[in-house]
């Protein structure tokens, strides 16, 4: 999980952040709009290696809603 979060930083740094400084640094209500829209940029249109060359919310509309998944989780019994 660590891995998959460096990675992640690391493409944020390189990809939005080294083209953003001046922003980050004279107008952080700016440098968070615009990350805002980079964010989302990249989870609907952005294509990703590791999920073939499609958006990460194209996967999930593909793969996860296509067949319905029982969660794993288990009621909890608690005494009130």
């Amino acid at each position: 999980m660590n891995a998959c979060v460096e990675r992640f930083n690391r493409t944020i740094q390189e990809e939005f952040i080294d083209w953003h400084k001046e922003t980050l640094a004279y107008d952080i209500d700016e440098f968070n709009r615009k990350l805002i829209d980079w964010l989302l940029w990249y989870n609907t249109e952005r294509p990703h290696y590791f999920l073939r060359m499609i958006p990460p919310m194209r996967y999930i509309i593909n793969n996860l809603f296509s067949t319905p998944q029982k969660s794993n989780m288990l009621w909890t019994h608690t005494r009130g």
